[in-house]
């Protein structure tokens, strides 16, 4: 985007909050005469770029108020109800939108305005760019639904979200926003044709939402805070109790984004007033794949779960439409931050999420099982149990073995299954017990195979396996034997139905599962015809097992 020049003018902003995103830094704001008072960012990155550009403005900077709204979000702030309106340029492509639109509302009067002004880009421009979102995609991150009690009514039509946007129609919003509460060039007012000549060059929609009420219901990313939330609705919606440490292993720390529908509940027994409670959950898992035998990031939906005494509603108002649209919108598709998402719904599940129009079914699992075979091994041939402190040791033997097997799925889309990946997600997840294994050659020590087990008292299931296509059947001869001595008398092996072929040897039968495979039909993404059938997954791929 070329270099936008401001005139500032006078410009007082106090009761207007003002949010910019990325574009910020490529304005140059000039011919400045009087003082700012009451610009805000929620960007915290650009809060010194904010005071830099004032101070060369010629402002006095004891006169340059910035909050943080992220940091108060959803929490007691001093600006609770503060603003008339807020305009936000271009934040729907830079970090936190969905903390940033919580904000908004929050800090927003009741009956205050917002403007959004966002560049909108095609399906084929949006390879490489920065996050861009459609029509849609707006009306779900603000959980627009024009049939439903949401805290903001949607006055603008459909035709102003669309990414070719008559110039008329942003100078009209934009005027509505400015004739709230001054006439144009009166002190206090916003000088509307920055914002104009900042849009006009490129394909921006305009929209313009009205706060009716204080949000009865809100959106946000969980951190460890809300720790016992989580842990509380996975009791209701499972009715079991949450494994200790696992909600860190799979969302703190940067390792996935953990996304909650909360709801202000009041307490009838107290008459206190109400608080937020979470009524549902969309989790995410980071996991790096090789998408084509290119490098990418998907993430492994998980812990997607309502809460059993609120509303279950599986319709475009109930949470789990709410959450899954929200989520994809701000981590999944073309330019975000992953690719793909993955998860395993049964087939229920599968057709409602189908019919929202959230995800397609691309695949689905099935169980392969061979009875047990007692017999003896190849002599050359020798099986080695990997503890953890053999990893510093064997890990380059296993990434010598992913080095082959990946050669193998360059037509495929298959996790990441190096040492790193294998370490961390057989010996580091808690509440499990895995048993892994290393096939070698006894005589050349080279490295035929991984194989991971997951026993318990019914079941000797093979979860996952980090070799070259051409040592399967040597992996399945030795699992058969080790499942001799186990009480099922049986091997099992999940794999998605488009791989099962591959292992369909030695006395194997093939037996279906409710679990399906589905892709994002929602966001901009590869599209769904070109990941049928490609996906390699196996239980190991699977968070709950």
């Amino acid at each position: 985007m070329s270099t936008q020049t401001i005139q500032a003018g006078d410009i007082n902003l106090k009761s207007v909050l003002l949010i910019l995103g990325r574009h910020f830094s490529n304005m140059n704001i000039a011919n400045a005469k009087s003082s700012v008072t009451g610009l805000h960012s929620s960007h915290q990155d650009l809060l010194p770029l904010v005071k830099e550009r004032i101070a060369s403005m010629g402002y006095r900077a004891n006169q340059v108020l910035i909050h943080d709204l992220l940091a108060q979000s959803h929490g007691e702030t001093q600006l609770k109800g503060y603003y008339d309106g807020a305009v936000c340029l271009d934040i729907f492509d830079s970090a936190h939108t969905l903390e940033k639109l919580n904000a908004v509302l929050q800090v927003l009067k009741p009956g205050g305005e917002l403007l959004l002004v966002n560049e909108v880009l095609q399906d084929e421009e949006t390879q490489g760019l920065a996050k861009t979102w459609s029509p849609k995609s707006v009306e779900s991150i603000l959980r627009i639904d024009k049939s439903s009690d949401g805290a903001l009514s949607v006055e603008t039509n459909a035709d102003l979200l669309s990414s070719q946007v008559p110039l008329f129609n942003l100078i009209r919003q934009c005027e509505r926003l400015g004739a709230k509460e001054c006439s144009s060039g009166a002190k206090g007012s916003i000088d509307l044709s920055s914002i104009v000549e900042l849009c006009a060059d490129t394909n921006r929609f305009c929209s313009r939402r009205q706060k009716t009420e204080e949000p009865k219901e809100f959106i946000k990313h969980l951190n460890r805070e809300n720790l016992e939330d989580f842990e509380n609705l996975f009791r209701l919606a499972f009715a079991s109790e949450p494994t200790p440490g696992l909600w860190d292993y799979k969302f703190n720390h940067g390792r996935g984004f953990s996304l909650g529908f909360f709801q202000m509940v009041e307490d009838d027994s107290s008459g206190s007033k109400a608080k937020p409670q979470l009524m549902a959950h969309y989790g995410g898992i980071k996991r790096e794949i090789l998408y084509f035998g290119k490098k990418s990031l998907a993430l492994q939906i998980g812990d997607v779960m309502v809460n059993p005494r609120g509303n279950q509603s599986l319709s475009r108002r109930g949470p789990f439409f709410k959450l899954a649209t929200t989520f994809l919108e701000e981590h999944i598709g073309l330019a975000r931050e992953a690719l793909l998402g993955v998860g395993f719904p049964n087939e229920k599940a599968m057709k409602v999420a189908s019919l929202l129009g959230v995800y397609k079914e691309v695949d689905g699992i099935k169980e392969i099982v061979w009875p047990s075979k007692k017999g003896m091994l190849p002599f050359w041939e020798v099986l080695l149990e990997i503890k953890v402190d053999d990893f510093s040791r064997l890990g380059p033997q296993v990434d010598a073995l992913w080095s082959l097997m990946k050669k193998d799925f360059q037509a495929a889309v298959i996790g990441v299954r190096d040492a790193n990946y294998t370490f961390d997600r057989y010996f580091h997840r808690p509440g499990k017990n895995y048993q892994v294994y290393l096939l070698g050659n006894r005589f050349t020590r080279s490295p035929l195979g991984v194989l991971v087990f997951n026993v318990d008292e019914h079941r000797f299931e093979l979860i996952d396996v980090i070799a070259p296509k051409a040592h399967f059947r040597k992996i399945i001869h030795w699992a058969r034997r080790m499942s001799s001595s186990h009480p099922s008398d049986e091997l099992l092996l999940r794999i998605t139905q488009s791989f099962a072929d591959l292992w369909m040897m030695e006395g194997a039968r093939l037996n279906p599962l409710d679990i399906k495979i589905p892709a994002n039909a929602w966001t901009h993404g590869p599209s769904i015809e070109g990941l049928q059938g490609r996906w390699w997954l196996m239980s190991g791929d699977m968070d709950f097992v």
